[in-house]
């Protein structure tokens, strides 16, 4: 054997030549390994022989390169093995040639790949599976961030309008209630989708004075409809040595109070959540002598009655992403970042986060922050105590079923010299205006909680007036944040004022001045929508007939004219035979969807001109899709404006006619219409008939089901279209389920994404927030294809479907019987 026979034989990749006809004439031992052949088997048959059926032409075409002067360098392909395992190999392949030049045959070395290939494979799918994973995170940051942001900016837009018009004083203080809280939502919303800030250590601090007892207060209120919703007691105490003022970062302090306090009404069903902030390690004697610049560590804590959190645990909740168990994450939503977050805060401010909490017997989190003593406001110091001097001596009955709650307003009242007597409950209450009467002292001033188990607040209130227990008494009512539920009953009773809870020192004082000083007390108004000064012809393009019939009756209420059309051809073709205002276009609808139609639109106002300026019609998007770049492809069609479902009848007769008024500055009529800033007609609520029920639908409707008063603020607080709408869903969404069930039973994910999409808009409306929910989940099942995984959710969607209707059936004939 020479020297290149021996190379050869010893290689470990297949060396193998073959005639020009390919016949096998070399067969070397990597070949044998490689492909399971011996030498004897496979000298004198065709290379066939290790080709796989469907590439039997493969060889032709090798020799065909070759013979045109091509050298295949590590060219990758199929190969079949002795047991038919198919390989794939990595093969170079070289003519043979005679002495005149002439191609006899080919060599090949023959290198097996599989195990590279797999790899590059598992490769590409590991990184399809990231790229697909970071675009399913980027989509739920964008979805969230839309779906938060649409409403706040609704919310801050209408507060800022509102806030410039006259109000009396205690409306102006409620909505610069709803402006601040959406300021720091908004504020909130940004630092929660930037996660990465966290994770960079690049939080800042913005210090600054601010009064601590303002901002907790502030923070309080924001959170009072919610645990007021469920039925628990909110209440706060700020020790009396913690200075008025302080340097710090309110905002980052509000923060981190929202998410702990939320967090504690989330996951309390029932009992209270008190927030307490003192301070710690400091000498009661040095109080007087807290000087400007002196740092003090204050102690925060959010104390329940929850579920509370198991030992290991309280170990890992204050990871990112995380939440006590998979159980809670199901039925108490949450993207677990809060308490990461005011983890990081805590220890910019100088301070820590901890959590003591046994299960099922509730959770206190505390943090400690070191702010600086700031220079207190001489003149607000004046005006308290002014207020003060003249409450001192007073006798007050403090009548609430909370401990907690009852512990605070004694102590507040007797930092003012007042003279508190408490009582639990009605009948105590009873016996203690029974025992001061005798005795010839009385109280001059009563608080009393509107919301009390067996007898409550106004019935107490209505036995007291029935007697002479309290003749010249002045009632101070402390009230949730949602006083509708009790406005009408306490409508007929001599009630001095009303402060909201959880109660703040700042609060309970000027309610105290305004009951004794015998100031009218001033009730929320109902409102209705005012006719417009210019009535606009506006085409409305929408596919389902209730969202057609919700859009109309807001509009005609205004005044306007409307013109249907079914579907982005219908608007086409409207647009072409009349002339509109305005065009509101539903972005999901068959035939030509609104960026289609609007598109088309828009191509044939440049074709028309008048007087060579080109007609330009306002379109407003509608869509109940809130994704990345929405907005973008909206513009990008010629819209000019969009607007989330469900709808918001105020933001919607907004945008649609300040559109109108910039698009046509020159309209004289609509210079009036600009100047307008509220699109609300304030009326005082009329009483209710002598022999109605005195349970509103709102208490008798099942709030898990839908919210009506939510609805209701949607609908700009009109009764009359909440019905119709009401009217509309019942008509239309059975023939929309019905379909959605064919859809799916026939295969036809398009046309089924597209109606459980419609049902969840309509749904919305509501804020029916499970069937919502649900409607959604099918909507994205049905998107992904996903038909076999819908069915199962059918029934559960029609019964939620029906329930709801049945609610809305009792809210809308309680309103008929109310209002006939």
């Amino acid at each position: 054997m020479n020297l290149f026979e021996a190379i050869v034989e010893s290689s470990f990749d297949a060396i193998i030549s073959r005639t020009a006809d390919g016949t096998i004439n070399s067969w070397n031992a990597g070949a044998e390994r490689l492909y399971g052949y011996t030498t004897q088997e496979a000298i004198g048959r065709s290379i066939r022989l290790i080709l796989p059926e469907h590439m039997s032409g493969e060889e032709r075409e090798v020799l065909d390169a070759l013979g045109n002067g091509s050298r295949l360098e590590q060219f990758e392909t199929t190969r079949r093995r002795k047991t038919g395992e198919l390989i794939d190999v990595s093969l170079t392949v070289s003519p043979l040639r005679d002495a005149c030049g002439r191609m006899t045959g080919a060599t090949s070395i023959d290198r097996d790949v599989t195990r590279r290939r797999k790899a590059q494979l598992q490769l590409q799918e590991a990184i399809a599976e990231a790229e697909q994973a970071n675009r399913a995170k980027s989509e739920f940051m964008a979805n969230i961030s839309h779906e938060l942001r649409t409403p706040m900016n609704a919310i801050l837009g209408m507060t800022e309008l509102s806030l410039n018009e006259e109000l009396p004083d205690v409306v102006r203080e409620y909505l610069q209630t709803v402006k601040d809280s959406a300021d720091t939502m908004l504020i909130l919303i940004n630092d929660i989708l930037d996660f990465s800030r966290l994770e960079a250590d690049r939080f800042e601090l913005d210090p600054a004075p601010f009064d601590i007892r303002r901002m907790l207060d502030e923070t309080m209120r924001t959170l009072s409809l919610r645990a007021h919703e469920k039925g628990l007691e909110l209440a706060a105490s700020v020790h009396p040595d913690v200075p008025l003022r302080m340097v710090g970062d309110a905002l980052r302090l509000r923060q981190m109070l929202t998410n702990l306090v939320g967090n504690a009404i989330k996951f309390t069903d029932s009992g209270e959540v008190v927030v307490t902030v003192e301070p710690v390690e400091y000498d009661a004697a040095d109080e007087s002598e807290w000087s400007v610049g002196d740092v003090v560590k204050l102690k925060f804590c959010v104390a329940d009655t929850g579920i509370g959190i198991s030992d290991a645990d309280q170990q890992r909740i204050f990871a990112p992403f995380t939440q006590a168990d998979a159980s809670m994450t199901r039925t108490h939503a949450g993207t677990g970042l809060g308490l990461s977050i005011c983890q990081e805060l805590a220890k910019l401010q100088g301070g820590r986060i901890w959590v003591e909490s046994e299960q099922g017997r509730g959770s206190r989190f505390c943090f400690t922050v070191s702010l600086e003593v700031a220079p207190a406001s001489s003149t607000l110091e004046r005006a308290v105590s002014l207020k003060v001097e003249e409450l001192a001596g007073t006798r007050v009955l403090v009548v609430d079923d909370n401990d907690t709650t009852r512990g605070i307003l004694k102590e507040m009242l007797e930092s003012w010299s007042m003279i508190p007597t408490v009582a639990e409950s009605a009948e105590v209450a009873i016996r203690e205006l029974e025992a001061a009467s005798e005795n010839g002292e009385g109280f001059p001033l009563l608080l009393v909680d509107a919301v009390m188990p067996g007898t409550d607040g106004i019935e107490l209130l209505e036995r007291i007036e029935r007697s002479t227990d309290s003749v010249g008494a002045s009632i101070l009512m402390l009230s949730p944040a949602d006083q509708h539920l009790f406005r009408h009953r306490s409508a007929r009773l001599s009630i001095g004022a009303f402060v909201e809870k959880p109660v703040s020192q700042s609060g309970l004082l000027n309610g105290i001045q305004e009951a004794v000083g015998d100031v009218a007390v001033v009730r929320t108004p109902e409102q209705t929508i005012e006719p417009a000064e210019r009535r606009l012809s506006i085409l409305v393009a929408e596919d389902i007939a209730a969202n057609q019939k919700v859009v109309s009756a807001i509009l005609r209420r205004r005044g306007h004219r409307v013109t249907i059309a079914h579907n982005g051809r219908e608007a086409i073709d409207q647009h072409e035979r009349s002339r509109f205002d305005a065009i509101l276009m539903d972005v999901q609808m068959p035939i030509l969807d609104g960026l289609q139609a609007t598109k088309a639109i828009r191509e044939l106002e440049a074709e028309t001109t008048s007087n060579g300026t080109p007609q330009h019609i306002p379109v407003v998007a509608m869509t109940a899709h809130a994704m990345r770049g929405d907005r973008e492809a909206c513009m990008a069609a010629g819209m000019d404006a969009y607007i989330a479902k469900p709808l918001d009848a105020q933001l919607l007769l907004r945008t649609v006619e300040q559109l109108v008024q910039r698009t046509h500055p020159e309209d004289a009529n609509m210079e009036t219409l600009a100047r307008r800033s509220g699109i609300w007609k304030l009326r005082k609520p009329a009483p209710p008939p002598p022999d109605s029920p005195e349970t509103t639908a709102a208490e008798t409707c099942d709030d898990q089901l839908w919210q009506p008063d939510v609805a209701l603020k949607r609908m700009g607080e009109d009764t009359e279209i909440l019905a119709s709408m009401i009217e509309y869903f019942l008509q239309d969404v059975p023939e929309l389920l019905q379909q959605l069930q064919k859809k799916v039973a026939n295969g036809d994910a398009t046309e089924a994404t597209r109606l459980a999409h419609s049902l969840k808009g309509l749904c919305a409306n509501f804020e029916a927030r499970d069937t919502t929910k649900l409607a959604r989940d099918i909507e994205a099942r049905c998107y992904q294809g996903r038909l076999s995984d819908v069915g199962p959710l059918l029934p559960e969607l029609s019964n939620l479907i029906r329930r709801l209707s049945e609610a809305l059936t009792q809210w809308k004939t309680e309103q008929q019987h109310k209002h006939p």
